[in-house]
């Protein structure tokens, strides 16, 4: 019988210590039953140490969680039919559960608890359209990338962001003076738009400091004021500078003294408004290029992920070098996030994430040990993002002093001037971060502001001491989401005023049959772009009436039915923007057709794409240039006059010509 009881205790002992980090969040997964009225199943990883499990849930933007089901079973997985869903929305669960484990650090038996988040949608579709957004653009950084900033904000535009473009002086040290003339310009702003979203920083915009305090652990070294760009995105809480007084002689920006500008606050005064965060290549030596030209760089990669060019499958990354050493678990927050996001069995863990990234295309990566200014211990490091392709499109990193995100060579920004794919980085577990809605078509930026407020609504293993502080920010694109699909393409709107003064023929090709459509229209590019249908059509055309000349600007945006592990959603990609073809258009030459070859004779180049427009703007025919400037019609086409399309890579040309009876 003593065997019997040696034997279980055993047992016992090696059950709780094979327990994981990764154990500490649940993974949360959702289907969705339609047999009969609508049910929603969550689905997360057995856990054989769990006792019970709590489920919650709440609307998108409720306050607080609601108790739907306690369940005094070690079970994985729970079926919601306690209200009746509806599509169209988000459902947003919490699930926590406790259990008993063997703490490894105190060796003794000890209660834990778990927590998993995820956003629901049965058929999601994103309502809100054109979104205020504000560029803060540093002055040298405008004068050398005017082209390619105002054609970022072409690229906002047709992702439905309304732009404003606001330059600062820039400065590459503390300079009060500018971060306080730099804050009344956003307030000014936002007097006058009031619907102001979210706000980007470009460049060495002026940088507020504030606090006394290390979010790393390493007092003194570098216990003292820290950036916080969230003074930017606060419009109504007090910042205070009439406390402190701290000299830090290791890192001098850290110092922080009565009057000398940097704020007292340690946290967040009040809820910050905006989505705030910042694209910064200055001061990266590791890398051959210059500032300007990393930002360009990021520019193109930009528009290549928002035109869904940049194909990377739903996985992630988690390299964890802490584990148990900290009672926060840090690894829990990604595992948490990304299982919600992407689903549990897309994660790689723990595989070697600094040579494997250089290798294996992920959405979503983690690095997680000790770690300096450049680098987290053995998992990532500035000289290899600057050396190396790293395949990653957001990166969260945690260790110590990576957070000092504006120091020459830091790890964050280095992960934004790598090459070809990351477009977003933070440094997170302290405080955790929430992305789940991200796996809903939501923006990081959105995730980071909810991040950046949250009081206690979202909780987790850790330390609630630095929820709300102000070093909490965001590097890359706010705007960024995670899944796209390509646009339309070839989007033509055709204007006859002589035979039909009234209306634009919009047309485009189609990626897919299951496409739905939008198409957007304004006067101006500065202007308020509207949607012209309410509904998204199936028909690959578009007939915009009420227009009595052809000056104005369309996009076309497609959507298609998402499936993804938090249900369904719509998700509409960024918009393609339209050619104007008009019979009264500025033609570059006339084309020649000579009726008895059935030829079309040109001086478009070899190899040029031909597309042919009727005088109703309907495409009768397509191909290319021959090498001798010709094109062979093979079909019979009426008399009439016809337009013609020319495309060479990014070069659109127009040219018409006329069949004679």
């Amino acid at each position: 019988m003593l065997k019997y009881f040696f034997l279980i205790i055993l047992c016992s002992v090696i059950s709780f210590s094979q327990r994981d980090v990764k154990d500490f969040a649940i993974h949360l997964t959702a289907k969705i039953d339609s047999s009969n009225n609508y049910k929603i199943e969550l689905n997360w990883q057995h856990d054989p140490q769990a006792i019970y499990y709590t489920v919650y849930r709440k609307g998108l933007n409720d306050k607080k969680f609601e108790l739907v089901h306690e369940i005094d079973d070690n079970v994985d997985s729970f079926v919601d039919s306690s209200i009746n869903f509806q599509k169209d929305r988000i459902y947003e669960y919490k699930v926590d559960k406790y259990g008993e484990w063997l703490n490894p650090n105190s060796n003794k038996e000890e209660d834990f608890m778990g927590w998993g988040y995820i956003s629901v949608g049965i058929e999601y579709q994103q309502k809100q359209i054109f979104d205020k957004i504000l560029l803060l653009v540093d002055e040298f950084i405008y004068g050398q990338l005017e082209s390619e900033i105002n054609a970022f904000k072409k690229d906002l535009i047709a992702d439905r962001w309304d732009v404003l473009i606001k330059t600062v002086p820039r400065e590459e040290n503390f300079d009060f003076e500018k971060v306080s003339q730099t804050k009344e310009l956003v307030l000014n702003v936002y007097e006058t738009n009031p619907d102001l979203r979210t706000i980007l920083v470009l460049g060495r915009v002026p940088i507020p400091f504030s606090g006394f305090y290390t979010p790393d652990g390493h007092a003194p070294d570098n216990r003292g004021a820290w950036p916080c760009d969230s003074y930017y995105a606060d419009v109504d809480g007090i910042w205070s500078d009439d406390t402190i007084s701290a000299f830090v002689p290791n890192f001098e920006w850290h110092t922080n003294t009565k009057g000398d500008g940097k704020f007292d606050n340690n946290f967040i005064p009040s809820d910050i408004e905006f989505e705030i965060a910042r694209i910064d290549f200055f001061d990266l030596p590791f890398f051959e290029d210059d500032e300007i030209t990393l930002f360009r760089k990021y520019f193109q990669k930009n528009s290549e992920q928002r035109h869904g060019r940049i194909d990377h499958p739903k996985e992630a990354i988690i390299d964890d070098g802490f584990e148990f050493a900290h009672n926060e678990m840090f690894a829990s927050s990604p595992w948490m996030n990304f299982s919600a996001i992407l689903g549990r069995e897309s994660i790689s863990y723990n595989i070697g994430m600094r040579s494997v990234l250089q290798e294996r295309k992920f959405m979503l990566t983690s690095a997680i040990a000790s770690g300096a200014i450049s680098n987290i211990y053995l998992r990532a490091y500035a000289p290899d993002y600057a050396e190396n392709n790293q395949y990653g499109i957001i990166g969260q990193f945690f260790g110590s002093y990576a957070i000092e995100w504006f120091t020459t060579n830091n790890m964050l920004r280095s992960a934004l001037a790598s090459q070809p794919s990351f477009l977003a980085s933070y440094w997170g577990c302290r405080p955790y971060w929430y992305l789940h809605h991200m796996g809903l078509g939501k923006t990081i930026g959105y995730s980071y502001k909810l991040s950046h407020n949250n009081e206690g609504l979202y909780e987790s293993n850790q330390d609630e001491d630095h929820l709300r502080q102000v070093h909490v920010t965001l590097q890359g694109d706010p705007t960024l989401r995670l899944f796209r699909n390509p646009p339309p393409q070839n989007v033509v709107a055709f204007y006859n005023p002589n035979a039909e003064p009234d209306r634009v023929r919009i047309s485009w090709d189609r990626n897919s049959p299951n496409e739905k459509y939008f198409v957007y229209y304004s006067e101006h590019l500065d202007s308020t772009f509207r949607r012209l249908n309410t509904f998204p059509i199936n028909d690959n055309e578009f007939f915009h009436f009420g227009v009595e000349q052809e000056a104005g600007h369309w996009f076309v945006s497609s959507l298609l039915l998402e499936n993804v592990n938090s249900g369904s959603f719509w998700n509409e990609s960024i918009g393609s923007w339209a050619d104007v073809v008009s019979s009264i258009d500025e033609i570059l030459f006339e084309s020649y057709y000579d009726r008895f070859t059935n030829k079309l004779i040109t001086d478009f180049k070899t190899g040029n794409e031909i597309r042919i427009f009727n005088s109703l703007g309907i495409e009768v025919v397509q191909g290319e240039v021959d090498s001798h400037g010709e094109f062979q019609i093979n079909q019979n086409l009426p008399p009439g006059p016809y337009f013609i399309k020319s495309v060479n890579g990014a070069k659109h040309q127009f040219s018409k010509f006329m069949i004679s009876l």
